[in-house]
Order: structure tokens, then C-alpha cells, then sequence
């Protein structure tokens, strides 16, 4: 038994003690003893069983006794599928309904099955241009634009483990249409605008979740209208939205200073992107000759971006207008918005596409669609769809 696993038995039976190392009957007061997640079993073994229960049955585990739902509530639940990899990665999805409020979706891959969350608390119900990231296994939504064109701080946080919104500290600085990013368990957030017509400057700031406080770290080099970011390699990378003056920014939160992006990596930075194994892709259509459903992949060695051909049909409509792109199980998960050439209506649509490297050419991976789904019907959306509307949770 692992170090980890020994101070999970230890706190697994502290956890069932708080709710009474023993119970009273109802209707009398005779006290009924504690008897285990599992009776007849330790709770360190049942705590073993109930981690490998797959994800999307874990509201019908809540349901069958306070002890599995108050386990469910813990941290200790979720360590342990982390160290037994069996955590699920889940897709969540923000839109907007034709009353422009904010609707975020969950989706199970595992069960091809979507849901909707609660509404968002306190202003950002209904701002438009928020940021959202995936931090400490909650996922955040920050900033955004209210109805007057001025920005809000409000952060709200949704805690998969109760099923509901939370608030955290508000922004240093009220943002709209800046750029988020997650290194080392801290939130990150740069750029965007206060108002309709003053923007926040180079400003950033970062969030520590366990204090649950903001600070501001260094400012970018220069200000700029923010278009994309990712996070490769505990760095923090940003690029704007210009295509007359394109400028590209890494950060190092090691020695808290922006730098220069390379000049092939920013200049070819034209598309929605996504970090996975420890690559960048891009989606879209600005890197293909034939100017249609390409996935690029970047390369480091020659600074360069190289296009990964005949992923998918033209007739998809999930390139048409600005996909977004996110790593979901090891593969590319690109979702978008786009007309149907053949009946003439928006659609919106879910690929899964697996990259694998090829045997005689490493450098240049090959890819595959896995898995492709009009989703038009399941979930209520907007056209195109917000930036970073595509956020990736596991538990």
C-alpha cells in the first residue's frame, strides 16, 4: 500500500467519523454503530471498489446511503481514481441561448451523453466575452462583458462534486475578452478590456485556489486585443488578434517575464489551438492550400506549422466558423458551428479526431476521425460559438 493510499485509510475513517462515529435510529435513541462504507469490509478496500463505479453513475452511488454521499463530497474519493487512473475526462461546453444567457454543457463521452448545468450565478449569468480555465478540478469562469460595454471581476467556479456554482475572490481587475491559462494548479489571466473603449492595458494577474486570492504578476510587453492561447510546457502562451501587426507572447512563471514568441510559431498562429503530448495543434482552414478542414500540427525543430491532411469530409460544418479545440482522452476534440451547404441551416457539430505518429516519419503524425455528431437538437447554442467555450474536466 502506497504512502498515499495509508493517509487515505487514515482519512477515510476520520471522514465517516464526522458524520457520527455512531447513529440513532429513528424514532429512538438507541445508537446504531458505525458500520463501514461496505459491511464486513474496510473501508480502505470499499473506498477500492467505489473509486472504479465509472463517473456517470456516481449521482445513483450518492443516492444510496449518507456515508457514500458525504465520500462522494470528499477530496478522498477523487485522489484515489487520480492515482489509479481512473479518472473520466468530460467535455464541457459554453453557449449562449437565443436570449444571449450563458448555458455551459456537460458531456460524457463515455456514454455519449450531454447534460446541462445550472444557470450562472450573479452577473456573469448574462456577460458575454468571459474567460474560463480548469483549475484544482473545478472549472472557472472569469470576467466578462455586462449589457453597458464595461467589464465585471466576478469569478464563479463550477464544483462538479455538489453540482453547483460557486463564487471565488473577484478579479484584481475587471476583464472582458482576456485570455486564461492553468500552470502548476495557479490560474492565470491577461489582457482584455475594462470598458467599451479602455482596454485593461498589459496587466496580468494569477489566482491561487487553495488561498483563494489573486496578485498581480508581470504586466505583457505590450497591450494588445488577445485571440488565442494555450499552455505547452509550464509556459503560458498568447497571441493577438491583429493580422496587420502580429505578436505573440510567452510567459514564464518560474521567472515571472514575458518574452518574444517565435517568429514561425506566431506568424502560422492563425487558428484555434490545443496542447497535447506535448505538441500544439491548430483547426481551421488558414494553413491549407486547399483553404478547407485541416488540422496543423507545429514543429519546434523547424519553427515551423505543418498541415495534417484529409482529417475530415468538406461537407463538415464544424470548420466553418471559428472551432474551438481542446485534448479530451488523448485525442482532438474540435466543436463548432457552421451552415449546412446541403439544407442551408446553422448546425452544430462534435469531432473526435486521433493523431498518432507515423512509423517511418515520426515528425509527421497522421490523423484519423474517430467519432463525428451533429448535436444541433442535444444542446441549446449560439452562432459562432464564444471564445473558449471548450473546457476539459477530469474526475
Amino acid at each position: 500500500m502506497s504512502s498515499r493510499q495509508k493517509g487515505m485509510k487514515v482519512q477515510t475513517r476520520s471522514t465517516m467519523a464526522s458524520e457520527g462515529g455512531s447513529r440513532r435510529r429513528r424514532g429512538s435513541k438507541q445508537e446504531e454503530p458505525y458500520r463501514g462504507l461496505i459491511p464486513s469490509l474496510p473501508d480502505e478496500l470499499a473506498l477500492l471498489c467505489l473509486a472504479r463505479v465509472p463517473r456517470a453513475q456516481h449521482a445513483v452511488l450518492s443516492a444510496v446511503c449518507r456515508s457514500w454521499r458525504r465520500l462522494l463530497q470528499t477530496g478522498v474519493f477523487y485522489d484515489i481514481r487520480q492515482e489509479l487512473s481512473l479518472t473520466e475526462e468530460w467535455l464541457f461546453l459554453w453557449t449562449q441561448d437565443s436570449s444571449r444567457a450563458n448555458v455551459w454543457h456537460g458531456y460524457d463521452p463515455q456514454s455519449n451523453r450531454w447534460f446541462t448545468l445550472p444557470p450562472l450565478p450573479n452577473e456573469q449569468c448574462t456577460a458575454g466575452n468571459s474567460a474560463s480555465a480548469v483549475v484544482d478540478g473545478k472549472l472557472f469562469v472569469v470576467g466578462g462583458q455586462l449589457d453597458n460595454g464595461n467589464a465585471c471581476s466576478c469569478v464563479s467556479y463550477f464544483d462538479m462534486q455538489h453540482f453547483s456554482w460557486k463564487s471565488a475572490a473577484p478579479l484584481t481587475i475587471a476583464r472582458a475578452k482576456c485570455m486564461a491559462g492553468v500552470i502548476n494548479n495557479q490560474l492565470y489571466v491577461v489582457g482584455g478590456f475594462t470598458e467599451r473603449d479602455q482596454d485593461a492595458g498589459p496587466t496580468a494577474e494569477a489566482y491561487n485556489p487553495v488561498k483563494n486570492e489573486w496578485r498581480l504578476i508581470s504586466s505583457m510587453k505590450i497591450s494588445m486585443e488577445l485571440y488565442d492561447s494555450a499552455v505547452l510546457g509550464n509556459k503560458f502562451y498568447v497571441v493577438n488578434s491583429s493580422s496587420e501587426n502580429l505578436v505573440g507572447l510567452v510567459y514564464d512563471p518560474k521567472q515571472d517575464e514575458w518574452v518574444y514568441m517565435a517568429h514561425g510559431l506566431n506568424t502560422g498562429w492563425q487558428s484555434k489551438t490545443a496542447a497535447m503530448n506535448g505538441r500544439l495543434y491548430a483547426v481551421g482552414d488558414s494553413h491549407s492550400l486547399e483553404g478547407k478542414n485541416e488540422i496543423s500540427v507545429y514543429n519546434e525543430r523547424k519553427d515551423a506549422w505543418e498541415t495534417i491532411k484529409g482529417v475530415l469530409e468538406d461537407s463538415a460544418p464544424v470548420l466553418a466558423w471559428g472551432p474551438e479545440l481542446v485534448s479530451l482522452g488523448g485525442k482532438l476534440c474540435i466543436v463548432g458551428t457552421g451552415l449546412q451547404p446541403r439544407i442551408g441551416a446553422t448546425r452544430a457539430a462534435v469531432a473526435v479526431v486521433e493523431v498518432s505518429d507515423s512509423k517511418t516519419e515520426p515528425a509527421k503524425p497522421s490523423a484519423s476521425l474517430k467519432f463525428y455528431e451533429d448535436i444541433t437538437l442535444k444542446i441549446r447554442f449560439s452562432d459562432p460559438l464564444p471564445r473558449g467555450a471548450c473546457q476539459v474536466l477530469a474526475l
